[in-house]
């Protein structure tokens, strides 16, 4: 049986494969069965991604906007070059990490912007003056005069946005905001080759999304968008179930969109709190939860849609915990602000014994409140079920055998009803 109380053994390296974890302990034999059926998954589906045509002028070409956050690095030292190609192997993308942009960078634009610091009296500054002064050509800049002018160009920027009137963090992106040129390695992350000061004052004065285009990408991740766009096509009718929130992979159809999480982000705005996803798939909810400022958890029992979880998870820098196995099973240990159980619940009212689990699984749950999404009754999978409640039937169900004692109707995607359940 999969490890719950572990997270998956996931490598470094994005061309690795992965240990599933296994508890109870269960049969060797049964370890070295389902290893070996992952690992030939790996292959298939490597093999799958280098058959496919190499083809990305489109995506170098396009212009994205980006939550400023999302670009960790900055690799204007380590990429200095005019004639950067469209791929880049070697050991770049690890060299950029040693420059990361929220950290001493931000906070001295902080200081200059927010509390009238001078720009001699940053870091940001002295550490530029010093490379400059040993001859090191930093962002283009061989000279002190060089330098004053060009942080006249930024201080102008935010003279010039808004009237120099900068509210609160829900800021739109200003008109003419310099276009930031983004290279992403191996493990997805995002590192910005050119105009830095637009990604920190952006972080600085809250401003949701800033215009980017990608010039540049590690081949192992273009290896890894290969082989996720394969696995796609064996997905839902050829999709992905889930969006998807990277940069890179945002425009790829999925069955269900953005909707149930404007319902529930309603429920939970200004909460905080831990939270799991039961079922999370791909982990769509946990990125977006985590934004709130949740603690997340992420319960998946396919080892397949664990493993680019944990990818896609990596590629974010997200912190939420990934967790591959039956959520039948989960302990509850700790307790939870929040339960989501979207479109999951009846897929264990088949089967008798399945259904049994699902009531001692409630019985166990500790939690605050629940987001809850029941099933079409009519739906053809439900056609033999042990048990086929009706949406209120369902409700009604969980109530019972759960801590939850009250529940209301928050909204519906796809004709398939969201409730809200809540212990007190």
């Amino acid at each position: 049986m999969t490890n719950l109380n572990a997270r998956l053994n996931m490598s470094n390296g994005m061309d690795q494969a992965v240990a599933i974890p296994f508890s109870q302990p269960a049969p060797l034999l049964r370890q070295a069965v389902e290893q070996g059926r992952f690992l030939l998954w790996r292959l298939k589906l490597s093999l799958s991604a280098l058959m496919q045509p190499a083809d990305d002028k489109e995506q170098i070409e396009r212009q994205v906007y980006v939550t400023p956050n999302k670009i960790t690095y900055d690799a204007a030292s380590v990429l200095c070059r005019d004639d950067l190609p469209n791929t880049l192997g070697g050991g770049w993308d690890r060299q950029v990490k040693r420059f990361p942009i929220d950290g001493p960078l931000v906070e001295s634009f902080r200081r200059h912007f927010l509390s009238g610091a001078k720009w001699s009296e940053t870091d940001f500054y002295q550490g530029l003056t010093r490379r400059i002064e040993t001859g090191e050509g930093v962002y283009g800049l061989h000279t002190r005069d060089e330098l004053a002018q060009w942080l006249k160009r930024w201080d102008e920027l935010v003279q010039n946005f808004k009237g120099g009137h900068i509210a609160d963090s829900t800021q739109e992106t200003p008109d003419n905001w310099p276009e930031v040129p983004l290279a992403i390695g191996r493990d997805g992350t995002l590192a910005a080759v050119a105009n830095v000061p637009a990604v920190a004052i952006a972080m600085v004065f809250g401003i949701k999304q800033i215009p980017c285009r990608v010039v540049l990408r590690h081949p192992k991740w273009v290896q890894f968008c290969k082989e996720f766009q394969c696995f796609s096509q064996t997905q839902h009718d050829g999709q992905l179930y889930q969006p998807c929130t990277h940069v890179e992979l945002a425009e790829m159809p999925s069955s269900w969109s953005e909707q149930r999480f404007r319902i529930i982000q309603n429920c939970l705005n200004g909460s905080r709190g831990r939270l799991m996803d039961i079922g999370a798939n791909l982990g769509y909810f946990c990125h977006r939860a985590e934004e709130m400022g949740y603690d997340c958890v992420a319960v998946e029992s396919c080892p397949r849609l664990a493993f680019f979880m944990e990818k896609l998870k990596q590629a974010e820098k997200r912190a939420f915990r990934v967790i591959c196995g039956s959520f039948l099973d989960y302990p509850f240990n700790e307790s939870y602000d929040v339960i989501l159980a979207l479109n999951i619940f009846h897929h264990f009212l088949k089967k008798e014994d399945r259904h049994h689990k699902l009531m001692a699984m409630l019985g166990r749950m500790r939690v605050r409140e629940m987001i809850f999404q029941a099933h079409k009754p009519d739906e053809p999978q439900m056609a033999n079920a042990y048990r086929n409640y009706s949406p209120d039937e369902f409700v009604q169900f969980i109530l019972a055998h759960s801590c939850l004692k009250s529940a209301e109707y928050i909204g519906a995607d796809q004709d398939r009803p969201i409730y809200r359940l809540r212990a007190a």
